[in-house]
């Protein structure tokens, strides 16, 4: 199941690329999954010209897969042949790659296969293979990436929380168990009120686990008891990403609109005030647009793999 972030991400890309009514029919199959076309046509309450043109957008664009399952018929009739629809998450990911894979072409092969391959981002049928070759033979890939989905994790906890944070945070992601609060503190050497302190705010963020466990006995006390669950974990850094890399997307979108009348303006007319501003727009757009490739990267990381 797709996270929130995750479809509101996806959406906000299709309709950046196909208009709102794709974007409609798509966040429609990923908050309900496979549907029939008379199910689309309900739940978006579109017509059905609109909803089959989406669909042949979307299914033309590789981001809807259409399959047929038979269905039983009533007594007496013959089996039913239906179409379903179902949203692909990854191919629609894939569209806020396009600007990395068109500098990638650009620079590598030349002006030419760029606007061929221009071409086919624009028009469909275009597969974009896994990033990393998987046929290594030494490696150990997959130690490779859950290495790299610590470290990444572990510095999203030193620029939130801060570097106390991120020894305690390392600490219990390297022990793989329960550790309780005072064995923490001691080993990090973190005041142990501080250490507490730290330890509520990862949780209450989801990024530890705790427990509480009572001694039995004459002299009951209460222990609290800390963990990292990696896999719970990375699906929650990976919404997160979602999150930021939406804001992103909406935050360029909104600086485009704002300065859509500089831009539009002949290169003679950019003089004084109005040339400071548009050179304004295009650092705001080149520090926008690497923050989300690099944010990117982070998202290929964890959701490829």
């Amino acid at each position: 199941m797709v996270s929130l972030h995750g479809v509101q991400l996806a959406t906000h890309l299709i309709s950046s690329f196909y208009g709102d009514l794709c974007s409609k029919v798509c966040e429609c199959l990923l908050r309900r999954g496979t549907l029939t076309l008379a199910q689309i046509i309900r739940f978006t309450e579109l017509s059905r010209e609109n909803v089959i043109n989406c669909l042949r957008v979307l299914i033309h664009q590789n981001c809807v897969q259409a399959f047929a399952i038979q269905q039983e018929g009533a007594f007496g009739e013959a089996p039913r042949i239906i179409t379903q629809y179902m949203a692909l998450f990854d191919n629609m990911i894939h569209k806020m790659r396009a600007p990395k894979f068109m500098q990638i072409v650009s620079e590598e092969l030349g002006k030419d296969c760029l606007g061929i391959f221009q071409g086919l981002i624009q028009h469909g049928r275009l597969s974009i293979n896994q990033i990393i070759d998987r046929n290594e033979q030494t490696a150990d890939i997959k130690g490779i990436i859950e290495s790299a989905q610590t470290e990444e994790v572990e510095s999203v906890v030193l620029r939130r929380y801060g570097r106390e944070a991120y020894r305690i945070f390392r600490l219990l992601s390297k022990a793989g168990r329960f550790l309780e609060s005072d064995k923490i503190s001691d080993t990090t050497f973190v005041e142990k009120k501080d250490t507490i302190k730290i330890l509520y705010k990862l949780w209450k963020d989801d990024y530890l686990h705790m427990e509480k466990v009572m001694t039995s006995g004459a002299k009951q006390s209460l222990f609290l008891l800390w963990r990292v669950n990696k896999e719970p974990l990375r699906e929650h850094v990976l919404d997160e990403m979602y999150h930021a890399a939406l804001n992103l997307r909406l935050r360029i979108a909104h600086e485009q609109d704002k300065g859509k009348e500089i831009l539009q303006l002949p290169r003679e007319k950019l003089v004084g005030e109005l040339e400071k501003r548009y050179k304004l727009l295009g650092k705001v757009r080149v520090i926008l647009e690497s923050s989300l490739m690099n944010l990117d990267e982070a998202i290929m990381l964890f959701h490829d793999f």
